[in-house]
């Protein structure tokens, strides 16, 4: 038995609730990726904690000095690999 009891309007409303606080989180995503990855949070991190694909992640952040997009890295072992060394 759901917990409106069969009263579809009640269903409605309760579906409306829950989607208004998943929009109101989910608005705030970026924001709570770009601040974890400042504190020091390195994507891997992130993606395990967040569920979010690292290739979303490096969309999120902003681009590295360079300014090229930053790069998923995926972790070998208990350690994330390094990125590609800078030419110059």
């Amino acid at each position: 038995m759901s917990r409106t009891g069969g009263d579809p309007l009640a269903a409605r409303r309760a579906a409306r609730k829950a989607l208004a606080g998943w929009a109101e989180v989910h608005a705030r995503r970026d924001e709570v990726v770009r601040a974890a990855f400042a504190a020091g949070l390195d994507t891997y991190t992130i993606h395990e904690i967040t569920g979010l694909a690292r290739t979303t992640i490096a969309r999120i952040l902003p681009p590295a000095g360079d300014g090229r997009p930053r790069r998923a890295y995926h972790r070998t072992g208990a350690q994330q690999s390094a990125p590609p060394p800078s030419a110059g």
